[in-house]
């Protein structure tokens, strides 16, 4: 291991390190490779490009700090947009940033989305860029106010990211968390993530799989987005994707799916769940597959799991499809849905996860459905063990209907629960418009005590 002060690095947060962090990656690299040591202080830096066989540790007290200058970035545009990168690699392998130490990306002023257009706000800078490299670790560190992006894997296999703290300013749009972006064998875990954006996000912006992926004892914290995402960019598939014992915080959908691109996201299970909403008015919630525009192929979600998940929120779950694609066997088994009040639901348009425009973003016609769970154009749903609580000291009665459904096929419900209601009756509980094969187990939609 060395240190990289043998290299001239100076540590004092004023002096420009850049060139002697990057001629020492470049000497490890050359020599085959190994581990260069941050000691405690502050090393100012802009772009520096990692190496195949290079492991950065950050030690006690070490903080990489981002320049705000862009004369001191690589950087490339996206979408009239000039995003700079701090840590950078492409095509390496056996790379790293391991460590008790800090990397700063001074961005720590707000950005709403009026100020986001600001012709001071055109540079932005992701903080890590990860581009098609294989075994590649992220261990221990916290990253704190990522200027834009936070982490950003693009194909990419074999990705660890253990330990790592992520604390954003949470009002500052595009600071995103984690983003797997049509990456293979990923695995998060024991991670703290709050953001301005949305926390981890699953993208696949080329038409490359994103598949074998688990997230796993992780918080996730966002005021206005979502905690889990997959999507909008969603041009490959999602594969084998298990987030489990995963608590999440979210003022936008905890939990969506927002397939625009032709995607088919398959085999996606949620296990151990926790998502708290209680001054959000959105879904906790939401698959939606829809054309982005009206030549983009049309997408389908598929064999989707979630179990022993709780929510506490105010909004209903949403699953919609389309007529000529749709949803596929998703199942909810021992699912509570605590309700603290009821969202106003009449003129809802359904999200989009995009702040670009879709050619459905007005679209109400199952989003404004008065219903704990509104599904349309789903083949194969499984509802078991679904308990719907309303909150006693802000509900007093059941407004809506457990579940709405609309041209639905082969749905299955078994002990359905909610609590506090008057003699359950079924037909006013459900509504089934337009459905085929509905199965619902006689006696097992129940009325529990009332929830304090």
């Amino acid at each position: 291991m060395q240190s990289i002060k043998e290299y001239g690095a100076v540590g004092d947060g004023v002096t420009l390190d850049q060139a002697a962090i990057q001629q020492a990656i470049d000497a490890c690299h050359k020599g085959g490779g190994g581990t260069l040591y941050f000691p405690a202080g502050e090393y100012l830096t802009g772009t520096i490009r990692l190496k195949s066989h290079v492991i950065l540790h950050l030690g006690n007290g070490a903080v990489l700090k981002a320049s705000k200058q862009q004369q001191h970035y690589h950087y490339e545009d996206h979408n009239g947009r000039e995003i700079g990168f701090l840590i950078m690699a492409m095509e390496a392998s056996h790379i790293g940033i391991v460590g008790e130490g800090t990397i700063h990306g001074q961005g720590v002023e707000e950005i709403t989305i009026a100020q986001n257009i600001l012709p001071e706000y055109k540079f932005r800078r992701c903080t890590l860029m990860i581009t098609g490299c294989q075994h590649v670790q992220l261990r221990g560190i916290s990253i704190l106010y990522s200027d834009y992006w936070t982490v950003h894997f693009k194909q990419c296999q074999e990705v660890v990211v253990d330990g790592v703290t992520i604390r954003n300013n949470m009002n500052r749009i595009n600071s995103d968390g984690i983003n797997p972006d049509s990456c293979r064998n990923v695995l998060i875990a024991n991670c703290s993530i709050t953001t301005g954006d949305d926390c981890i996000a699953f993208k696949t912006t080329e038409p490359v799989s994103c598949e074998n992926i688990i997230v796993h004892s992780c918080f996730m914290n966002t005021l206005t987005y979502r905690g889990i995402k997959f999507g909008t960019e969603t041009f490959g598939d999602f594969r084998n994707i298990l987030i489990s014992s995963c608590i999440i915080h979210s003022k936008g959908e905890a939990i969506g799916f927002f397939i625009k691109d032709g995607a088919n996201a398959d085999q996606i299970q949620f296990a151990n769940i926790i998502i708290n909403q209680e001054e959000s008015q959105s879904n906790p919630i939401l698959m939606d597959v829809e054309r982005r525009y009206e030549d983009s192929a049309m997408g389908s979600i598929r064999e989707v799991l979630l179990r022993d998940v709780q929510i506490n929120a105010t909004a209903p779950v949403l699953l919609q499809g389309c007529p000529d694609a749709g949803i596929e066997n998703i199942t909810f088994l021992n699912v509570s849905q605590r309700m603290l009040a009821h969202t106003k639901q009449q003129g809802r348009s359904k999200p989009t996860g995009t702040r670009f425009r879709t050619i459905r973003e007005s679209d109400t016609q199952f989003a404004s459905v008065e219903a704990y769970i509104t599904a349309a154009y789903v083949n194969g749903l499984e509802v078991s063990g679904y308990r719907v609580v309303l909150d006693c000291g802000s509900v007093q009665a059941a407004p809506w209907k457990l579940i709405s459904g609309h041209h639905l096929r082969h749905v299955r419900l078994t002990n359905m629960r909610l609590a506090p209601l008057q003699p359950v009756n079924e037909e006013e509980l459900c509504e089934w418009i337009e459905c085929e094969q509905v199965t619902i187990e006689r006696g097992e939609i129940k009325n529990d005590e009332c929830s304090n």
